[in-house]
């Protein structure tokens, strides 16, 4: 399996665990698939590369970066140095989501507070609308896509919403667990279409 086509399955649980956010336990089962996938993600990466630059390396071997690196400098490869180090860089900046440290992460359930992050998902949509309508309740936000989960922050939950609840990581009250899936998914994406464009010689 490559990168790539581990993205998908990212999102495929990312979706999961949006449909079943009524259950926390069910929030944590497709929250560590979710993160198992994300992280195999960026490790498959690692084989993508070296065999599309023929640096030796197969699928049935553990392959960590400063394998590739040595590899890289024997055979005097700029690109494979190169990579290696972007990787590292890439990897760095994912550390900022909450989600990504390999930790223990323990899951909340509460109501909204005043500078909380939330989502939902849209059940329709108009070109002319400029912000996010929720319960008869304007919200600034970007124009929703039908079927499409949209990210709101409400700097005061209005009435309507005063009873919705949110799931959070209890190290980041304040901020929407699906929130930070949706961010960190994102970036997933970036990673890999700037690996493909930059290192990945695909097809």
């Amino acid at each position: 399996m490559r990168c790539k086509d581990k993205l998908a399955e990212v999102a495929y649980f990312r979706h999961e665990l949006n449909g079943h956010s009524d259950n926390l336990n069910e929030v944590g089962y497709y929250l560590d698939a979710f993160l198992s996938a994300s992280y195999s993600v960026m490790e498959l990466m690692l084989y993508d590369f070296a065999e599309s630059r023929d640096i030796g390396f197969t699928r049935d071997e553990e392959l960590w970066p400063r394998d590739l690196e040595v590899a890289s400098r024997i055979g005097e490869k700029q690109i494979g140095l190169a990579f290696v180090k972007w990787w590292h860089t890439k990897i760095a900046n994912l550390n900022s989501n909450p989600l990504w440290p390999r930790r223990q992460k323990v899951i909340r359930r509460g109501k909204l507070s005043p500078g909380s992050s939330f989502s939902f998902t849209v059940s329709g949509w108009s070109p002319s609308l400029s912000s996010v309508i929720v319960g008869g309740v304007i919200l600034a936000g970007s124009i929703p896509v039908k079927g499409h989960s949209v990210i709101v922050a409400a700097g005061r939950p209005p009435p309507q919403l005063a009873d919705t609840e949110h799931i959070f990581l209890q190290d980041t009250p304040d901020e929407d667990i699906r929130k930070q899936c949706a961010e960190l998914f994102l970036r997933l994406s970036e990673i890999v279409e700037e690996a493909e464009k930059k290192f990945l010689m695909t097809q």
